[in-house]
């Protein structure tokens, strides 16, 4: 099966905040002495929230429809403005808003993902 490419036709707004959470085990003996260890091998993982702001309702209809299609299951290819290679990411939550008749306001949360290829 083909990995989905997010559709590139409708771009987010610019100022996007990517949150970095590395995955860590963490032991805490009563001595106070810690013990850290990464969490497998991809442990550094991003997230991103997202917004299109002023989207007509043909727009809103492509992102809500990929959104949904994917279902915050299946991972797809999406390239962070500024960066040279897409990385795979899940959508996990979005929502629209009527800003004003016809257009809309949609945000989203993109987690990045390590599924093989």
């Amino acid at each position: 099966m083909t990995t989905p490419t997010f559709p590139s036709s409708v771009q987010p707004d610019w100022g996007m905040n990517p949150k970095v959470k590395p995955r860590v085990n963490r032991t805490d003996f009563g001595d106070g002495y810690t013990q850290r260890s990464s969490d497998g091998i991809n442990t550094i993982s991003l997230s991103v929230s997202l917004t299109w702001t002023n989207v007509t309702n043909a727009e809103r209809d492509t992102l809500i429809d990929f959104f949904v299609a994917m279902g915050a299951i299946t991972a797809f290819w999406w390239q962070k403005p500024g960066d040279t290679t897409p990385l795979l990411w899940t959508c996990g939550s979005w929502d629209d808003k009527s800003i004003s008749a016809g257009y809309y306001v949609v945000t989203a949360v993109f987690q990045q993902e390590f599924d093989p290829q």
